[in-house]
């Protein structure tokens, strides 16, 4: 494992948004839970990765500094990439006051909405009601990797999303 240098760093925000709007991703999982009302538990979360390097092991480094110590550091020495993972509702909602501060440029804004939808979905207490999961697993289908077997098998109503749109800075702006 590399060690931090001695110096004093700090990450420059903009540069956390344009290097999030390459190599970042906006997630969240819809995992089964019997315990619960609907029987599913939602899990958001946002990874930011980059290739391993001392280097970039600092910058992983830097971004924990940057977001208080509420993520995690993972090596995966296979894909030999290191991700900085954020998890969990009250973390997410620092990412999330992140990028509206400084918004992404790239198409990753269109994800990023759409994961903003999730987060007020689950401060408005909607992901407890049979309508709100369906509004989630709505939105999930509109990400990349879409919905698992799992899902498409407990959820027959399934709504891909093909335009959004979002407000920053008072500028609205849609993406088809």
């Amino acid at each position: 494992m590399y060690r931090r240098s001695s110096n004093n760093k700090k990450l420059n925000p903009w540069y956390i948004t344009g290097y999030s709007d390459g190599d970042s991703s906006f997630w969240f999982s819809i995992i089964p839970n019997n315990k619960l009302k609907v029987n599913f538990e939602i899990r958001p979360g946002n990874s930011i990765i980059a290739a391993i390097n001392p280097a970039n092991y600092e910058l992983m480094l830097l971004l924990d500094e940057y977001f208080c110590g509420i993520g995690s550091i993972l090596t995966d020495n296979k894909t030999k990439m290191y991700e900085y993972r954020i998890q969990g509702f009250k973390n997410c909602l620092i990412v999330k006051n992140h990028f509206l501060s400084y918004p992404l440029m790239t198409y990753r804004l269109v994800y990023f909405t759409m994961w903003c939808d999730m987060l007020d979905l689950i401060k408005n207490k909607s992901h407890i009601t049979i309508e709100g999961l369906n509004k989630l697993v709505n939105i999930k289908a509109s990400f990349p990797r879409g919905l698992t077997n799992n899902l498409k098998e407990n959820f027959l109503r399934r709504i891909r999303r093909t335009s959004t749109s979002c407000k920053f800075a008072g500028l609205w702006a849609s993406f088809i």
